[in-house]
This record gives structure tokens, C-alpha cells and sequence, in this order.
């Protein structure tokens, strides 16, 4: 995530946890209306560059995935046609069964402290902010974006073999990660001709040598087949 982007994600927080202040209610419906009210402000608080309006149509959305649809539209199209919701909230769901990673950890000890829904969502994107998760993902965005070959991409591969340096997405894992297969084969089927999107499955198909390909390389795939405009934070 960039940092300009990332900077808004803070500040919106932090005005968030002004407002509400104090504990988590002690009535958890309430508390789970509040956490799906203050998720939807964080998918559209980096399209605020792309206009207030847009902003504020994003956070009044009734889903997360809507938030997400309309926050980031495609440079043309619908922004918030029914198959692009479903594979947002497809990719949503699947990064969410994510075991222990570390922003599921610090979200999750920011809460075992008891701090406020709004202290256990920033500590959450302030952990998905370091290179493991965002970076991996913008690495990746950043290798489609340059490599605009089939044969670049094979080159690119090769020269990493090579030299064993590790191709990011790849090999995170012991044995291969379903999500992934599962958002590439969503990818491929909704926007098969993409250029950025075939840039990607090029390299999911030279770089086996380098390991599996991750939850990661999946997100950038479905990102590249859903238009997502640069800068679009990673799920």
C-alpha cells in the first residue's frame, strides 16, 4: 500500500477512535455493527483523492466488497456490477481465513489488551503495511507493470533462477496455497484478455521453479483482471 494512501487509512482511524472513544461496548451486536461500519470507512478512505463524493459512497455501502467495488471502479465499466462484488467478496473471504500472520496477530493482541475496535483495526494495517503483505503485493504489481512480454517475463524468471534470488509470491508456503489457485482461476475467467492479468499467469507458469505461487500472486492477478487502478490498496 502506498504511503500516501496508507497515511489517509491512519488519519481516518485515528479520528474514527476520537469520535467513538473509549472500550468496546460491552453488547457485541453492537460492537459488530460498529467493526462493519469502521471496515468500510478504511476500503474508502484512499478514494478520497478520487473525489469526496466517491468517498462517502463508498463508506455508506452496505458490504465491505461494495465498498471496495466503488472506492476502486475500473478506469471503464460498472463499478458496481454484481461479478466484480462477488470476486471482491470472494478475495475478501479468502484473505480472511489467513491463520496466524502478523496482522491478524497484532489486530488480534491490540484486542487481548483491550483496546478500542479502531486500535485493534490500526494496529491490523500497520502490520499489513510492512513488507511481507503490501510489499510483496506492490513488488509483483510493480513486475507485470514492466515486464510486457511473454518472453520478458521468461527472461526475468530465468535471471532469478540463476542467481537463486527468490521471485516475491512464490515459495512463501511448503506446498501450494488453494486461495491462490483459486483467485487466479477467477481472474482468468473474468477478464481473459488483459494484458497485466496474462503478464501474471506468465509468471505463475515460468516460475514453479521458484515454489508455489502464494495468496499474494493471486490478489495481483485478480486486481489486474478487475481493473483496479494503481495505488488500490492490496485486500
Amino acid at each position: 500500500m502506498p504511503s500516501a494512501p496508507l497515511d489517509v487509512v491512519r488519519l481516518g482511524i485515528l479520528f474514527w477512535a476520537l469520535h467513538r472513544h473509549g472500550n468496546p461496548s460491552p453488547d457485541p451486536q453492537a460492537n459488530l455493527v460498529e467493526a462493519r461500519a469502521l471496515l468500510r470507512l478504511v476500503a474508502a478512505l484512499p478514494a478520497t483523492c478520487r473525489g469526496v463524493t466517491r468517498a462517502l459512497s463508498a463508506a455508506r455501502a452496505s458490504t465491505l466488497a461494495e465498498s471496495l467495488a466503488i472506492a476502486w471502479p475500473p478506469s471503464e465499466g460498472d463499478s458496481s456490477a454484481p461479478t466484480r462484488v462477488a470476486l471482491l467478496d470472494r478475495a475478501l473471504s479468502l484473505v480472511a481465513d489467513h491463520a496466524v500472520d502478523p496482522p491478524a496477530l497484532a489486530a488480534r493482541a491490540a484486542a487481548h489488551a483491550g483496546g478500542s475496535l479502531a486500535a485493534c483495526v490500526l494496529a491490523g494495517v500497520e502490520a499489513l503495511s510492512g513488507d511481507e503483505h503490501a510489499g510483496v503485493c506492490a513488488e509483483l504489481a510493480d513486475w507485470i507493470d514492466v515486464l510486457e512480454t511473454t518472453a520478458k517475463v521468461r527472461e526475468f524468471v530465468a535471471e532469478r533462477l540463476d542467481s537463486g534470488t527468490p521471485i516475491p509470491g512464490f515459495g512463501r508456503l511448503a506446498g501450494a496455497d488453494p486461495r491462490a489457485a483459486i483467485l487466479l482461476e477467477a481472474a482468468a475467467s473474468f477478464a481473459p484478455a488483459d494484458r497485466r492479468l496474462q503478464r501474471a499467469l506468465d509468471l505463475v507458469g515460468f516460475a514453479r521453479g521458484c515454489g508455489e505461487p502464494g495468496l499474494e500472486v493471486g490478489l495481483v492477478a485478480l486486481a489486474a483482471a478487475l481493473g483496479l487502478p494503481p495505488g488500490a490498496p492490496p485486500f
